[in-house]
């Protein structure tokens, strides 16, 4: 059996309670021993406005402060380039060498988003996708572009994984909470209550540092 590595990228701005649930249902339905999380340095289809990357990092680390089952990879926040998954994912797979399963997890938005990020086609020479279920509406391009390529690397047994390095694709069972950044931003721009989206630590380092004001 492989050793497995899991890799969650986000922009975790700021990291909230949906990330952490999904990580751990994730070691749960799929027996995983750890996650990494990710966080992009300067996103191509995201801006990251009026916060500082120490921010977003010490916030991850008092977020999973109580979960040892939870890590910090920080090879794209410390590259002051575009972080393009492509260009990770091969450094990563270079690093660990071709034995070892890696895994990346997206959102089903993401997933079928795919199409607009750079050199998707060859992700699964690297790695294979582990999507978060979300509510996704379809439109044709998409159906178009996606679809098949999904539909052919589909599997329903993720204990492949254990044998094969790369090259699946598995959608996972877990219940997704209806919780984003964007939502925490707009909470707090509009002074609204979001203490119970946040762990309590991330919370009061947002309150301390008037951060998204």
């Amino acid at each position: 059996m492989k050793r497995i590595i899991s890799i969650l990228g986000g922009t975790f701005n700021p990291i909230h309670n949906g990330h952490l649930l999904s990580a751990n249902r994730l070691l749960q339905e799929m027996h995983l021993k750890n996650i990494f999380l990710l966080p992009n340095n300067i996103p191509p289809h995201k801006l990251i406005r009026n916060i500082k990357n120490k921010h977003r990092l010490i916030m991850i680390k008092l977020a999973i402060s109580n979960f040892t089952n939870l890590g910090i990879n920080l090879l794209e926040i410390k590259d002051k380039k575009i972080s393009y998954t492509f260009d990770t994912l091969v450094k990563i797979r270079r690093k660990i060498g071709k034995s070892i399963s890696l895994i990346f997890i997206i959102g089903e938005d993401n997933l079928y988003e795919i199409y607009k990020w750079e050199n998707w086609e060859k992700f699964l020479n690297l790695c294979h996708i582990v999507v978060i279920p979300r509510k996704v509406k379809l439109v044709k391009k998409v159906q178009d572009s996606i679809l098949s390529w999904v539909n052919t690397y589909k599997i329903d047994d993720f204990s492949i994984f254990s044998y094969c390095s790369s090259g699946y694709i598995f959608f996972s069972n877990i219940k997704q909470e209806n919780i984003s950044s964007s939502k925490i931003r707009n909470c707090i721009k509009k002074k609204k209550i979001y203490k119970q989206f946040v762990p309590i630590k991330v919370y009061q380092y947002i309150k301390k540092n008037k951060l998204y004001l």
